[in-house]
């Protein structure tokens, strides 16, 4: 049954609070945002995270900021000769480093995070009041982000999903600001157009997931038939992007990581090749079925945990299908002349994932996530109000819109609960030797004039401030060997930091040339080594 319109009297869940006459200050804005703001500053208080996280892309983010704050440009400042970098778009480094002006600290960048996505937040808020005319609703969609477990999770750390998540609102924000602006003079005067091309393009340089987010808005202006407002809008894109790709050219970096990645049947065990078109499209199937019937559901459903190694259920189809549905339903009932956009980045997105070769779990659907809890509960809202009318009850809105709001954040309370838990414990033994020895060589070596190779140089590099390198991937321990000696390495940490590639690679390297290398130090519970290595005689023994 279609609803004729959404702002008639027949509006049984979402007719806008803002109907009702009167200058009460509970119909203004202000009200809204303070409450926001108000449950936002709560959970941050209680989920926050002082400590570094013990994944190695926050510390790469990190050291390519440092690169750029203190003059070597984006660079890989690990070397000694610092060659430039490319491992990550440089959108995010940029941002860190120039908060870096102001502090250096891991918490001044975790607060510029929740920052960050504090304005996210609001710019959600004005998206959907100009969605849905309603104030309330706008407050309820607003606060979802702010208390969803996957987004908190990455805001605590220095990772560049809530900066995305920032910039891809901007860019819907400023769709909406155009008023519906289009034909190709009078949008190019809209400045509203040129902040859609840069917060978008910029988006794509935080995280080159992001070129989901350009092909949406391509594709969207084409399905409008303003065929040279996409043109444009692309032109602009391909401007904004061009200096990062000729910058690459010039220092001959090479190809996208992101590339060679999606190709390798393993990425962490690249002697077994890349893949088949066949394995491909057979990676394909298996992810979107993951996405499905695991990765959303676990996403958007508050207290929601999913084993993701379990095989999938009939229920567990029901269930995705049904909230993939709600999502899709919700969308295309309320979003209107823009429903395409949404659903064009939502599906882009989960193409590009789907590509992806590692069992990744819902761990690359974060910067969509607010779009998709926002798509579901416009889902719920529609089924309830299609339900009502059919049985031709009436109810009020705010009530029901408050009690959804009161639901959520209690479904959601165990989540917070258990990141503020997880946030708040210590390093675990292996990382506390492991960064003990990185202080004692800093202590040691104060100038930082030596070239350590661990498993995760980019961790240890913050407590040492020394040159770090990792080891080769290779089954050949000549072949590590020689990685070692090309990267002239002094020491070398052997660590039980629990990741397969130092018991697969690095230790059998180490125990069939015992006689180049030595302990200089070790710790106990689990067993550390900080191991010397003796370069010369590595090069007598290779004939190097």
């Amino acid at each position: 049954m279609k609803k004729k319109n959404k702002k008639t009297d027949n509006k049984v869940i979402s007719s806008s609070v803002s109907d009702l006459k009167g200058n009460s200050i509970f119909l203004n804005h202000v009200l809204y945002l303070t409450a926001l703001c108000f449950v936002f500053i709560i959970i941050q208080k209680q989920v926050f995270k002082k400590d570094i996280d013990i994944n190695g892309d926050n510390a790469s983010y990190y050291i390519g900021a440092k690169s750029i704050d203190q003059g070597d440009g984006y660079a890989n400042i690990l070397s000694p000769s610092k060659p430039k970098a490319n491992k990550f778009p440089p959108g995010y480094p940029l941002l860190m480093s120039i908060v870096m002006k102001l502090s250096k600290s891991f918490v001044a960048q975790k607060i510029f995070n929740s920052i960050l996505l504090l304005f996210s937040c609001i710019l959600l808020y004005f998206i959907v009041h100009e969605i849905s005319n309603n104030k309330l609703l706008a407050l309820a969609s607003s606060i979802l982000p702010s208390v969803n477990y996957l987004i908190l999770h990455f805001n605590a750390m220095m990772m560049s999903e809530t900066s995305f998540i920032f910039f891809s609102t901007l860019s819907f924000f400023s769709l909406y600001k155009l008023k519906n602006t289009y034909g190709f003079n009078q949008i190019l005067r809209e400045p509203y157009f040129y902040l859609l091309v840069f917060s978008s393009t910029y988006a794509y340089h935080i995280r080159t997931q992001g070129i989901a987010l350009i092909a949406g808005f391509v594709v969207f202006f084409l399905l409008k038939k303003e065929w040279k407002i996409s043109l444009s809008y692309l032109s602009g894109f391909i401007i904004l992007a061009l200096p990062w790709i000729i910058r690459n050219r010039i220092y001959d970096i090479g190809s996208s990581r992101y590339l060679r990645q999606m190709l390798a049947v393993n990425n962490w065990r690249p002697e077994e090749g890349l893949m088949t078109f066949g394995d491909m499209i057979k990676r394909m199937f298996s992810t979107s079925e993951m996405l499905i019937t695991k990765a959303i559901p676990n996403s958007i459903i508050p207290n929601n945990h999913v084993n993701y190694s379990v095989e999938t259920t009939l229920f567990m189809w029901i269930v995705g299908i049904s909230i993939v549905s709600l999502i899709i339903y919700g969308i295309w009932d309320y979003c209107k002349n823009y429903k395409w956009i949404y659903l064009l980045y939502i599906v882009f997105s989960c193409g590009i994932i789907t590509l992806w070769n590692a069992p990744s779990g819902n761990r690359y659907l974060v910067t969509i996530v607010p779009f998709l809890q926002i798509g579901f509960l416009f889902g719920v809202i529609s089924l309830i109000q299609y339900l009502l009318l059919r049985m031709q009850l009436t109810i009020n809105a705010n009530v029901v819109l408050i009690a959804v709001l009161i639901i959520s954040l209690f479904s959601f309370s165990k989540d917070i609960d258990k990141l503020s838990k997880e946030n708040k414990r210590e390093f675990p033994p292996a990382y506390k030797n492991y960064f003990s020895i990185a202080k004692s060589i800093k202590n040691n070596f104060p100038d930082g004039d030596v070239v350590i190779s661990s498993r995760k140089p980019s961790l240890f590099f913050l407590y040492s401030n020394c040159y770090n390198v990792g080891f080769s991937s290779s089954l050949n321990d000549t072949i590590v060997i020689k990685g070692l000696v090309k990267n002239n390495v002094d020491f070398v940490v052997l660590e039980q930091l629990g990741y397969s590639s130092t018991p697969r690679y690095l230790v059998p390297a180490i125990n069939k040339n015992k006689e180049l290398f030595s302990v200089i130090s070790y710790l106990k519970n689990p067993d550390t080594y900080l191991l010397g290595f003796d370069i010369a005689k590595a090069k007598e023994k290779l004939n190097l």
